[in-house]
């Protein structure tokens, strides 16, 4: 082959890169693809409710992602009512996120005997959470 040759199919392979890469961010291709392969919300038996931690700040109060997450697991357990709550998360300092969680979810009316929170060990030289 030429050099000539292979420029021409560099050009014809970024050419077609360009385009996918078009197709994908300029059209409704990704939300179609994301709605035919998600499945409906609804149509699930809502056994478990699963919740991952996320942010904390000090003394076991919720960071913001960690207090959003909580939210809309309150708003999903009052419209599907499922059978347990999963929560699950550490934290760096000595009260687990997902124990903070779980004392929101409570305060909103979730029943305390649903939960099953799986919090990662203590940091070496701190008390793991009670």
């Amino acid at each position: 082959m030429t050099v000539q040759a292979l420029w021409r199919v560099l050009l014809a392979m970024l050419a077609a890169a360009g385009s996918l890469l078009g197709l994908v961010s300029f059209t409704p291709l990704v939300p179609w693809w994301a709605r035919a392969l998600s499945g409906s919300w609804s149509g699930a038996d809502h056994a478990v409710l699963v919740v991952l931690s996320g942010s904390d700040l000090e003394g076991g109060i919720l960071g913001y992602s960690s207090y959003w997450r909580a939210v809309y697991a309150v708003l999903a357990y009052r419209t599907r009512q499922p059978a347990q709550i999963w929560i699950s998360g550490g934290s760096p300092t000595e009260v687990a996120t997902a124990e903070s969680m779980k004392t929101f979810l409570v305060a909103r009316a979730c029943r305390r005997r649903s939960f099953a929170s799986k919090a990662s060990p203590a940091p070496p030289g701190r008390a793991p959470s009670a």
